[in-house]
């Protein structure tokens, strides 16, 4: 069993569900405006994903906003689990590059098994073609084996023809998998990117 955790999450506390404090700490991030209508709580979520070529089981703990439903697959959510929009956070797995914004869990069809090797150059390889395509680059943070992006994307397909994108990648040393949690943000959920990027930043991965 194998622990990855990000951010202000602990790898030693990484099997439990984020704390109360850590909760209020990103809910005190949402605007004012939106408090009625945007709430975190802890939430766990396991299923079996496809990874490297095997399925295997994941569990996600992390902060989700109330109310969100699964959407396309286990830990992918959207307000009220619907189809209609683009908004959701996804939270996923992978040990192979893939095409930037793809959130499938199915990401390696070729069946190669994970192998350990320096994935920074993968997921650079990721975040520099999203610096590419997005409208505005917020922010962008690097670290050791972790990166975080907040950008504004155009297209036909977001309402009002915008969306804020956040996004959290991040993996152990000597691991071979690395970690998703891609968020899209419509209309005016997009002024909660920061707590959505606090609680990207406190996920935990179990597989």
């Amino acid at each position: 069993m194998r622990f990855a955790a990000v951010g202000l999450v602990a790898a030693s506390c990484s099997a439990g569900t984020p704390s109360a404090e850590r909760v209020d700490e990103i809910n005190a991030l949402i605007p004012a405006a939106l408090r009625s209508k945007l709430a975190f709580g802890a939430q766990t979520i396991t299923f079996d994903e496809f990874v490297g070529g095997k399925t295997t089981q994941h569990t996600y703990r992390f902060a989700a906003p109330k109310g969100w439903g699964r959407r396309y697959h286990d830990a992918d959510l959207s307000p009220r689990g619907g189809t209609d929009g683009q908004t959701e956070m996804s939270l996923t797995s992978s040990c192979t590059p893939r095409t930037t914004g793809d959130t499938s869990a199915d990401v390696d069809r070729a069946g190669a098994p994970c192998t350990v090797r320096d994935l920074t150059p993968i997921v650079d390889g990721l975040f520099d073609e999203q610096r590419r395509i997005s409208a505005t680059v917020v922010t962008d943070e690097k670290s050791a084996r972790r990166r975080a992006m907040i950008a504004t994307l155009d297209g036909a397909a977001y309402a009002d023809g915008t969306a804020t994108l956040v996004w959290v990648m991040w993996w152990n040393a000597g691991e071979a998998e690395y970690h998703s949690c891609h968020v899209i943000l419509e209309g005016e959920l997009a002024a909660a990117a920061p707590a959505f990027e606090r609680a990207c930043q406190n996920v935990a991965v179990e597989y």
